[in-house]
């Protein structure tokens, strides 16, 4: 799998509009220095932005084709400092569950949002918010030798 090909998995699951997120996201990643890893399709086809030079790479997001979907990945955000703390992670989903788009999961874990949300530059303002503070809070602590 590549970016094309997902991007296609996008548009046969999706829109242009969708599409044009993925984009987006790609290109946010690509801001971040976040390493593309790709999964099989057993639930579509999953893309994953990993932070690298950090012990265990941890994911931030995650994307699955159908439906076309942003998730957080929570279960391995949370084995890192300062989220391995329960109230710093709460923290961070009271935050994105104060976006109506975000949907609530089982066990705290993957908290998500439809592409097609992410088209309106304030949900991707406050979504993407969210998630640039959380990368950079891991990074500082892994400066510092937490884990």
């Amino acid at each position: 799998m590549d970016r094309e090909s997902f991007v296609a998995e996008i548009l046969r699951n999706g829109s242009d509009d969708e599409a044009a997120v993925m984009g987006r996201i790609f290109d946010w990643a690509d801001g971040h220095g976040l390493r593309d890893i790709w999964s099989l399709p057993s639930y579509g086809h999953g893309y994953y932005a990993v932070m690298q030079r950090i012990e265990w790479e941890p994911t931030p997001i995650g994307v699955r084709t159908s439906p076309p979907r942003l998730f957080i990945e929570g279960d391995k955000l949370r084995r890192h400092a300062p989220f391995n703390m329960e109230r710093n992670w709460d923290q961070v989903l009271e935050r994105l569950y104060a976006i109506p788009q975000v949907k609530r999961t089982e066990g705290k874990t993957y908290p998500n949002i439809l592409l097609r949300d992410l088209q309106d530059q304030g949900t991707w303002s406050a979504f993407f918010g969210i998630v640039d503070e959380v990368i950079d809070r891991v990074r500082r602590a892994a400066d510092r030798g937490l884990r």
